[in-house]
């Protein structure tokens, strides 16, 4: 049997802001426009382009011919409705802008064009009492494609208007969905405020002792310090050697580090010690400082930490 594991943070903010999003088009409803805006066009654009003339015809028959108008309305409404909700599919504003004004241009032309010329030419053939006149069915068609755009344009804004509401609605639930994840994985203020109180300041000023007489050394006169035998040495930028109470471990963590490295296991040197150095073999690097016989080798692991400290 497969065993429930509670899910991982990283798990659970996957789950909460991965979760497919419902479709702006399938919750657009534009029911009531429809029922109001067809009809309207039906018994409007007739009657204002001369299509229909009323003094010609008996009240049955204006019913008659303000419903096969109605019809009209509904064909080109419902045919360039799913032509646009075809091409969202396909083109988007943000990647193929002159794609979909294009397609959409074409798609309100070429379907409602014919279609209005071919239900026109039908009703004065078969329907009309007066002979068919081509001047209306071209101000009618006319009119229906303005019609068709402007409806056109009305649908893309509130796609548009849909669209923002959903994607600020989304950035807002991700916003609390990374806050939430923030607290519970981010320490708390005062944790960090502890560990900075914990790490010490920089000295600038180390203890040292000469002979049995003690004295101090500041940062800015101290050339480097070095081991041998188990006893640390402090050489000042004279060149005087003094015996110091601390490891070069605790040294490295009390000085400030862009003064100080620790280039290898034997010496912390300051910065203003440094003569020159050249590479040796193998990615290592041979170090020349003040009042040091020798040449100081530095580790190929340590080198590149090194030369960053240089330029720091």
């Amino acid at each position: 049997m497969k065993k429930n594991t509670p899910k991982t943070d990283i798990e659970e903010l996957k789950t909460e802001t991965l979760l497919p999003k419902p479709s702006v088009d399938g919750e657009l409803n534009d029911t009531t426009i429809r029922l109001i805006g067809i009809p309207f066009f039906g018994l409007v654009i007739p009657n204002i382009s001369g299509l229909i003339r009323l003094e010609l015809y008996s009240f049955p028959e204006i019913v008659l011919g303000q419903l096969y108008f109605i019809f009209i309305a509904f064909c080109i409404w419902q045919g360039n409705r799913f032509l646009l909700f075809k091409l969202r599919r396909m083109y988007s504003w943000l990647n193929n802008p002159f794609q979909k004004i294009i397609s959409l241009f074409m798609a309100n032309l070429l379907y409602t064009v014919p279609l209005t010329i071919g239900l026109c030419w039908l009703w004065y053939t078969y329907l009309a009492t007066d002979a068919i006149n081509w001047n209306i069915i071209t101000n009618v068609t006319l009119i229906c494609v303005i019609c068709v755009i402007f409806i056109t344009h009305v649908y893309e804004m509130v796609f548009l208007a849909k669209n923002w509401e959903a994607n600020k609605q989304t950035n807002e639930q991700l916003q609390i969905t990374l806050n939430k994840y923030l607290i519970i994985n981010t320490p708390p203020v005062t944790e960090d405020l502890a560990l900075l109180e914990e790490r010490p300041a920089a000295k600038t000023r180390i203890l040292v002792k000469k002979g049995s007489d003690y004295t101090y050394l500041t940062a800015q006169q101290t050339a480097y310090f070095y081991t041998l035998d188990k006893i640390v040495f402090a050489i000042n930028t004279q060149g005087e050697r003094f015996m110091v109470d601390y490891t070069l471990t605790e040294l490295e963590s009390m000085l400030p580090r862009n003064e100080f490295y620790r280039v290898n296991r034997q010496y912390l040197i300051n910065i203003i010690a440094i003569q020159k150095f050249r590479p040796s073999y193998k990615g290592k690097l041979l170090l020349k400082i003040v009042h040091c016989a020798d040449e100081i080798t530095i580790s190929q692991e340590t080198s590149n930490g090194f030369k960053q400290w240089i330029e720091t």
